[in-house]
Formats: structure tokens, sequence, C-alpha cells
């Protein structure tokens, strides 16, 4: 059964998470802003530069990989290369990444992927991107020749979705994993966010004041800056294992890898696959709603540059660093006054968050967009007015949902993992946060490509198709929401129950 594989003591500590022991411990200030020990800083300071680097090296080619593709071919051609190109790759990716995995050790992987990187930026800023032709690219070309135009810009596209997939996503949070407790874990993630926070902040900032090779040029700075605090921090930890508090099972436990077929079969054919599948639902709803909503919002944006007779590339340039400037602050603004009180709350309610906001800002969004006429009639606006009011409902609806993805999304996503077995947990979670994200996006790709290519238009003519498939893939999201809930506040309450008995079995013992 499912609930008699559990880790009681972290699934306790995790629900009935002491606020106000923490508040006693740390004070009311510091338990909101930075409640860690003295003891530990030197671990938990390194790992806030870390995510700091790798979040700013990931917001600012965010902001050029979308800069290059939508300013040449819109959504349309962005839906295509994700579909065609990126998932594709991610897979090679994930071959090539599981295999140098089983090769060197967690400083070798980090070491590689830096490497990568920042060997790629330099070939592109200094050779690839002088391949790019200055053909103006139209909705009716074939995706292979504008492939033949712009393929450096593809690239570039392809290598810095992957960065932020291996970087962030697989080796920053691997290392924390490995190195931190749980009840660390649970303390300093607020900490984290905060550092991933003012990263994006300052990478919206500079994707709208520097050109695209001063970018790049930071971006290769703060590798450089990256790769010097990570061997200095681990330097330190190996040589004082007890003093960074290194857990051991974490020390010893090596993950198992696992391949695409095997990944699928561990989630399907695990013994408590309902579950799973539940989990997995969560994933793939989120990473395949926003991957829709962003379609048609990136094409709206594009249409405004047109409107307003200004070059597309600078106006999705400047936007796209305005909406990582409205993340970064939102983010902050959430971590530090609104999580605090919301993660008192039962899991349901936090993991609803998430899926609503995205539902309600999507009634908001594509009702400016359908009633726009109506709208110019009773307010007086003119087209632009009205398309620029549906743009920035747009960009609000993203910047709130990936805002709040960070902070209650994850959080909640991750404590489902403490009801399985400590096996399933291994082979698992790597399976459903992997695959999930990947398919999700993909499934978002491929419906933007196939409704185009069949119908013969553009995104913005589909525009109601697509909204109304988001408003599914919502409420599936809130189904599985709500039934993953009822799974796990059984295994919440089984584990309460087999906590007390035991504390009632010590104090007869004694």
């Amino acid at each position: 059964m499912l609930f008699e594989k559990i880790n009681g003591n972290y699934a306790h500590q995790l629900h009935n998470y002491p606020m106000a022991t923490q508040s006693q411990e740390f004070g009311f200030i510091r338990s909101k802003f930075f409640p860690v020990h003295k003891r530990e800083q030197k671990k938990i300071v390194p790992l806030i530069f870390l995510f700091f680097f790798i979040t700013l090296n990931y917001g600012i080619l965010r902001a050029l990989k979308d800069t290059f593709i939508l300013s040449r071919g819109g959504a349309k051609l962005l839906s295509q290369v994700k579909l065609f190109g990126v998932i594709p790759m991610m897979m090679v990716f994930k071959f090539a990444y599981d295999t140098v995995s089983k090769k060197t050790n967690r400083n070798g992987r980090i070491y590689t992927l830096i490497g990568f990187f920042t060997s790629f930026l330099l070939l592109f800023v200094f050779v690839l991107k002088h391949f790019v032709s200055d053909v103006p690219l139209t909705p009716d070309m074939s995706l292979w020749v504008m492939f033949k135009h712009i393929w450096p810009l593809i690239t570039f596209y392809i290598i810095a979705e992957s960065y932020g997939s291996f970087m962030l996503s697989v080796a920053c949070w691997g290392v924390v994993i490995e190195i931190t407790s749980h009840e660390q874990a649970r303390r300093c993630y607020s900490v984290f966010s905060i550092g991933t926070a003012i990263a994006t902040l300052l990478a919206g900032s500079c994707a709208r004041s520097f050109s695209e090779d001063t970018l790049i040029y930071i971006v290769l700075l703060s590798s450089i800056l990256l790769a010097g605090v990570f061997f200095f921090f681990t330097r330190a930890m190996d040589k004082d294992p007890v003093g960074f508090e290194i857990p051991e099972k974490k020390v010893k436990k090596k993950k198992k890898k696992l391949g695409i077929i095997a990944s699928f079969k561990a989630i399907f054919t695990a013994e408590n696959s309902t579950y799973i599948g539940l989990i997995f639902c969560l994933v793939f709803c989120y990473a395949s709603g926003i991957v829709l909503f962003e379609a048609v919002y990136k094409d709206w944006m594009k249409n405004i540059a047109s409107l307003k007779g200004i070059d597309p590339k600078e106006f999705v340039k400047d936007m796209t660093g305005f909406q990582l400037q409205c993340i970064g602050i939102s983010s902050l603004l959430i971590v530090l006054f609104i999580a605090g009180i919301v993660n008192r709350r039962k899991w349901i309610f936090r993991a609803m968050i998430v899926p609503s906001i995205l539902l309600i800002g999507s009634v908001g969004f594509f009702g400016i967009v359908f009633c726009k006429d109506y709208l110019m009639h009773f307010t007086g606006w003119d087209e632009l007015k009205a398309s620029e009011v549906a743009m920035y409902i747009g960009l609000g609806v993203v910047v709130i949902v990936k805002s709040s993805k960070y902070v209650f999304f994850d959080a909640t996503k991750e404590s489902t993992y403490l009801a399985l077995s400590d096996e399933e947990k291994i082979t698992v979670k790597s399976s459903v946060d992997g695959l999930g994200a990947r398919i999700g996006k993909g499934n978002g790709a491929i419906t933007v490509t196939l409704l185009t290519w069949c119908m013969g238009v553009g995104v913005l003519d589909i525009t109601g198709m697509l909204g109304c498939i988001i408003f599914i893939i919502g409420f599936i999201w809130i189904f599985a929401v709500i039934n993953l809930s009822k799974r796990y506040s059984k295994f919440v309450k089984a584990n309460e129950e087999r906590t007390d008995k035991k504390e009632v079995q010590s104090k007869k013992s004694q």
C-alpha cells in the first residue's frame, strides 16, 4: 500500500511546518527573510550565488532567444522550432548528460555544462551569427526555408532552452538536493527564491539596456564567476563535509539514470501509478498551458509592433526585458509578503493558486481580445490602445503565473513525492519532472503547429481555439489537484496517526 511505505518524520514536518517555532528560533523578521543559522551560512550563501548566476544567465539567454525568433517569424515559427528542434534535441542532451554523469562526479557534471555553454556562446558571437541572412521571412515560407536563412538563431534558441533545463533544473537543484537536509530545504527555499528573483530583475534590466553582443559578454563573465564560486565552494565542502553538515544518506546514495523508455515505464508501471500519474498531470498541464498562452500573447505583442510601425526586434527585446523585470519584482513580493501567509493554508489551497490564476487571467486576456471592437466603441480608444490593453493583461498573467509557480507550484508538487517509497522517489521523480515538462511543452507546440498548418492561418487567427484548449487544460489541472489532494490527505492523516502511536509507545517504554 502507498501509505505504508512513508517516511513518517519527513512528511509530518512538511505538512505541519512549525511557523511559530521558527519565528521564536530566529525572531519574527529574520524568520521571514533569512532563516539560516550562522553555522549554515557557509553552505547556504554560496548556493544563493549559484542560483543567482545561473538565473541571471538563463534570464538573459531567454530574452535573446525570444527576440531572435519572434522578431523574425512570430509565434508560429516559435512553435515549430520547439516541436522540431527543442524537443528532439532535449532527448539528445539528456542522453549526453546521462553519459557524462556515469563517467564523472558532481563537480565534473557542472564544469562540463559550464564549458559546453560557454564554448557555444563564444562560437556564436564570433562565428555563427555572421551566417544569419538578412532576407525577411514571411508566414508562407516553409520551416526548411526559414532554417536555411536563420539556422544560427534557431540553434541559439535550442541551446538557450537547454540551459534552463540542465543548468538550473537538473544540475543546480541536483547539488542542492545532494548536500542539504530536509529541514534545511524547508527553511531555505525562500532564500533561494530571493536570489533568483533579484537575478531575474537584473536580467530584465540588462536586456532592455544593452546590445545583443554585450548581453552575451555579460553571460560569459557571469559563467566565469559561476565556475569560480562553485570551485571554491566545493573545495571547502569536500575538505570538511562534517562542518558543512552534508547528509550521509545523500552522499552515499546515487540516483538511477533512466532513459526515455525506462522513464515511461517507471511512471506507468509503478505500484502507485494513479498517484504518480496525477503528479505527472500537474507538470504536464502547467507546461502545456503556459506554452499555449504565450503563443497567443507573443504573437499579439509582435502585432502591436506592426501597428506602431516600429522595429519588431527592438520592441520584442524591450518587452521581454520588461517581462523579466516584472517577474523578478513579483517573485520578491510574493516571497516576502505572501508566501508566509499562504504556506499556512492546506495543500489543496496552495496547489490551486497557479491554475486559478491561469484560468482567471485567460478570461481577462481572451475577453479583451474578442471584445476589442466593443471596447473601442464604448471607450473611444483606437485599435492600438485597445491592443495594448490586451497585451498588458497578457503580460500580467504570464508574470504572476511564472512568479507564483516557483513559490507555490513547485513546493506543493515536491511535497507529494514524500508519499512514495524511497525507491520510487529515486526512479519516478526525475521521470515525472523531466518527461512531464517536455511532453507538456511538446503538446503546446504540436497543437499550435498542427492548427496553423491544417488551416493555413497564423496564430492570431486561431486565438479562439487556443483559448478553449487552455480552459480545458486548466480544468483538467484542477481536477488532478482535487484528486491528488484526497490521496495526499490520506497520506498525511495516516502518517500523523503513526507518529502519535510511536510517541505513545515511546512514553510507555520509558
